[in-house]
């Protein structure tokens, strides 16, 4: 599974991060808590482009349509 896209109002920076017994901060447990407090929705992608490179855009472009 690859994610990392997210939509976020500004009031999840009203929210402190949540942290990992690893000591990193977890963003999608953060999200947890603010989904307490307001509506959060999840959109499953059906496709996934991997871009790491200028040329990866392009490739995007021609496959994904908006």
């Amino acid at each position: 599974m690859a994610t990392g896209v997210y939509v976020l109002d500004d009031k999840i920076f009203n929210y402190e991060p949540v942290k990992l017994s690893n000591g990193e901060y977890g963003l999608p447990q953060t999200i947890l808590n603010m989904a307490k407090d307001y509506p959060v929705k999840g959109v499953i992608m059906e496709k996934w482009s991997q871009i790491n490179y200028p040329e990866d855009i392009k490739k995007a472009e021609i496959n994904f349509t908006f």
